[in-house]
């Protein structure tokens, strides 16, 4: 094969790779993205130059403690090596950071050009080792191997690098150890070996490299054949080995990769019986790829409980030993590859089958590399179609080909953004509590909370019920924490109840380190807060108390459960509690002292000692800087004011405070007050409106405003009924909420309160407006007699020609009191007097037909196509059917009453 035949080779697969995976080219950050990449301050630093640099990554290598690095750089340094570099040049290029578009762009572009350049190695392997398969079964292996839909996850995952850039080097090392012969020197023996470190650097998957290369060399045409051959082989092979040996050693030593993870089913032995099924599950994904989830996971792949449960555990094992004894058998009869096969594909993949335990358990990206082992029988089988059928292969292989085109294209959609692929992982994978978990993070990030509660309640339902290794627990604690602090935002007794209940359910379960949840700070103050809220303030002070005493609790946290204890004891633990907060905030500083300040002033405002909580709130504005407790602190010295007689100075104070901060809503409600009582009555509106527009059902403004109402009706005197139109506003505002929340009593409470206040002689369109709104709400309540009396109403209220927007809702809840004959004969008297519309015809046709007065209905019928163009075509075709149908009943009443006679 010419030099330039391998360059043309290697540019096809790149510009194939790229073509194929185009779509992911712009793809958000997905799943482990995030941690990994994104949010890792590692990559994104600035460049400071090339020996600041390589500084920086020598003492990645040098094991940095867990501690300062999170995502443990050191463990797969290549991979954030190459990371790194992406950065630098997207940095290069002007995208400020990982959170700007675009950003994403050059790590897609670079997993897609290391995918198509394993695929130039595939196709440049395959031919070295099998040349009598020619040119044709090496391109069928790269091209296979390039569009597999199974190899789309380590390829379109930006955190997919790992297998993609190890098996690069891996394959290189296996077609340099294959490209000289059998006499290979130390030169290449090192070459090798550099490669295979820099495989295990990528991923410690490598570490099976020496079985593949005796494998490679065993099956090259020119490869080693007699003991002094092999021995010159060993020359390739031993550097590899005690190079593969080392770094493994590190990796199980130093980082251990599994450290705390059980064994696949609890045991070595149900470990082995999952071995086999899964082996299989990997075949499957091989010869079936559809169905694909970016995570197998969490009762998505349960692990055997014993030899035949599942039955597939002992039946996957016997499958397999047969394959292995036909493979034996074919060895024996000097026909290797089969053999070879068999045994390779078992060995490529026996790091991740559990046998040394670690927390992913299976996923479909750990088949990027055991897939080339796969393609050569494919190949193979289409060189023995080629053999017997001339001119066959090249067709099979085209529809192959396109066929797996069209699924990786397909399966590439889920990749464009972490919902878009969780969305797939649950269709597919439904009992799959990280699926979930996933989904319910993507639907968070778009502020899709209420979808994100479903999605916890499906993972937490899956995992409470197993036994949980490290991996479960955590997603198990983090969904109940997250949805118990959704549930909290939600309000409602039903959802508190909820979140109360997920913390409770926490704060008994132990971390994934084995320490009890119940000493770490988070789950205790939420409780807090939630049982506060729910009224259970005994269980809130108990929370507090942990808060207080927690060994690990934060000073502010401590002191913020201080400061509730002392808002909710008697006046002598009280004073104890607000001086042990003293003592804490001292050690703080200035903030905190002016949050003990401002807990005080509240206190004593309470007792209604005015004079010293006004001096608390001026303490605390010193060192407040929070802007929503700040305006707090400035409306409780306005309160103080008032309570001490102060009027001009409380009022100057809120319009201070409104100033600053129009939204300011308790301000509002209180400057409306003073000016109400000043006799500033349209001012005073002003600011109760404020309120009502942000909160409609807010009671304070609501009475403000009516207060406002009979002091302007005093002013101006009783001759002239006064409407309140902005009453009815509120009242009208307030229904509409009460609609959203599902409160129907509510809104129409609120609606008929409207009504009474629109009974002036200039609120007719307002009033009819208001009883059409309560006839129509009791209508959809199935209050059949309430809602009639208001559209009898209306009928009598209503000129002829205004009645035609509701007559035929009317005629409906008639139907439903006293039959279709009253309707009937209501319509036909409101037709008579001239009520008009476009339905009515059709409908007075349908309910004599029904009542089987054909001859009227006929007659309806007949208007109704006479006089009335209907907009859809359906429609008209089906009341001219219905016009044949009651004529042709009509027709054979006559016909029986002619034969009777």
């Amino acid at each position: 094969m010419s030099g330039r035949f391998r360059l043309f080779v290697v540019l096809a697969c790149l510009l194939g790779s790229v073509l194929l995976y185009q779509p992911v080219l712009d793809g958000d950050w997905v799943f482990d993205d995030v941690r990994l990449v994104s949010t890792n301050d590692w990559l994104w630093r600035s460049f400071e130059g090339f020996q600041e640099e390589l500084d920086q990554w020598r003492m990645v290598l040098q094991e940095p403690a867990s501690s300062a690095d999170q995502v443990r750089v050191g463990f797969r340094p290549l991979r954030f090596f190459s990371y790194r570099i992406d950065a630098l040049l997207t940095m290069a290029m002007g995208v400020d950071g990982p959170a700007v578009e675009g950003a994403t762009r050059l790590f897609h572009l670079h997993n897609m050009l290391l995918h198509g350049l394993c695929a130039a190695l595939v196709l440049l392997l395959v031919f070295r080792i099998y040349p009598a398969g020619g040119r044709i079964t090496a391109v069928v292996c790269s091209l296979l191997f390039l569009v597999h839909p199974v190899q789309s996850e380590a390829v379109a995952w930006i955190s997919g690098r790992r297998d993609v850039l190890f098996a690069c080097a891996y394959l290189g090392a296996l077609l340099i150890a294959v490209s000289g012969g059998k006499q290979p020197g130390w030169g290449r023996g090192m070459t090798v070996a550099l490669l295979a470190a820099t495989a295990m650097a990528a991923k410690e998957m490598a570490a099976t490299l020496p079985v593949a290369l005796i494998a490679a060399a065993a099956l090259a045409w020119d490869g080693p054949t007699d003991r002094a051959q092999w021995r010159r082989w060993s020359r390739v092979l031993l550097p590899t080995a005690v190079v593969i040996l080392l770094l493994s050693y590190r990796v199980l030593a130093l980082q251990h990769p599994g450290a705390g993870t059980s064994y696949w089913g609890g045991s070595a032995d149900l470990t082995f019986w999952t071995m086999g099924r899964a082996l299989l599950q990997y075949l499957g994904l091989f010869l079936w790829p559809v169905g694909l989830s970016v995570d197998h996971s969490h009762a998505a792949f349960v692990p055997s409980t014993s030899m035949v449960a599942p039955w597939t555990s002992l039946a996957s094992w016997l499958v397999i030993a047969s394959v292995a004894a036909v493979s034996v058998r074919r060895a024996l009869q000097g026909q290797w590859m089969m053999a070879l096969v068999v045994g390779l594909f078992i060995v490529l993949l026996s790091p991740v089958l559990q046998i040394f335990p670690h927390p992913e358990r299976f996923a479909e990206r750990f088949m990027y590399l055991p897939l080339v082992v796969l393609l050569i029988p494919v190949a193979a089988a289409l060189n023995s179609f080629e053999q017997r059928s001339p001119g066959s292969r090249l067709p099979v292989l085209l529809v192959l080909v396109m066929l797996l085109t069209l699924l990786t294209r397909n399966r590439l959609e889920d990749w464009h953004g972490p919902y878009e692929l969780w969305s797939s992982a649950v269709a597919s994978q439904p009992r799959c509590a990280r699926a979930w978990f996933g989904h319910a993070e993507a639907a968070r990030n778009r502020q899709w909370d209420t979808e994100a509660v479903a999605d916890l309640a499906r993972t937490i339902e899956i995992l409470e019920v197993v036994q949980r290794d490290r991996l479960q627990q955590g997603i198990y604690l983090q969904a109940l924490q997250i949805r118990s602090g959704l549930l909290a935002r939600f309000g409602g007794e039903a959802n508190l109840e909820l979140a109360r209940d997920h913390l409770t359910t926490l704060l008994s379960l132990q971390d994934t380190d084995g320490s009890d949840i119940a000493l770490q700070e988070t789950p205790w103050r939420e409780s807090l807060k939630v049982r506060e809220r729910l009224g259970d303030f005994e269980g809130a002070r108990v929370a507090a108390l942990t808060l207080v005493d927690l060994v690990d609790s934060r000073p502010a946290v401590r002191l913020e459960a201080m400061l509730y204890l002392a808002a909710t004891t008697e006046p002598p633990e009280q004073q104890q509690r607000l001086e042990q907060a003293q003592r804490l905030a001292e050690a703080i500083g200035p903030r905190a002292l002016a949050t003990v300040a401002y807990q005080s002033g509240m206190i004593a405002l309470d007792q209604k000692r005015f004079e010293q909580a006004l001096g608390d709130f001026d303490r605390s504005l010193v060192h407040l800087d929070e802007e929503g407790r700040r305006g707090t602190a400035r409306y409780r010295r306005a309160e103080c004011m008032l309570g001490l007689g102060r009027t001009t100075d409380a009022r100057e104070a809120l319009e201070q405070l409104l100033e600053d901060d129009p939204s300011h809503l308790a301000s509002h409600l209180s400057l409306g007050e003073l000016l109400l009582a000043s006799d500033q009555i349209d001012a005073a509106l002003e600011h109760f409106q404020r309120v009502l527009m942000v909160v409609p059902d807010n009671p304070q403004a609501l009475q403000g405003i009516q207060h406002a109402a009979i002091l302007k009706q005093l002013k101006e005197g009783p001759a002239v009924a006064q409407v309140d139109p902005t009453r009815i506003t509120a009242l009208t505002m307030l229904a509409d909420k009460m609609l959203s929340k599902g409160d129907p009593d509510k809104a129409r409470v609120a609606l008929v309160e409207a009504m009474k206040h629109a009974e002036g002689p200039d609120e007719k369109v307002r009033r009819v407006e208001l009883i059409l709104r309560i006839s129509r709400l009791d209508a959809e309540q199935g209050q059949w007699p309430l809602a009639f009396e208001g559209y009898q109403r209306l009928i009598e209220m209503m000129e002829v020609s205004e009645r035609g927007q509701f007559i035929l809702e009317a005629a409906e809840v008639l139907r439903r009191i006293e039959g279709t004959e009253a309707a009937l004969e209501m319509l036909t008297q409101q037709q008579s007097e001239g009520v008009l519309e476009s339905r009515l015809y059709r409908q007075m046709g349908a309910m004599a037909h029904q009542l089987g007065m054909n001859s009227v209905a006929a007659k309806w019928y007949r208007r109704h196509l006479a006089e009335f163009e209907d907009e859809d075509p359906a429609m008209r075709a089906r009341i001219e059917a219905a016009l044949e149908e009651v004529l042709q009943d009509d027709s054979r009443a006559s016909d029986g009453q002619g034969e009777s006679g």
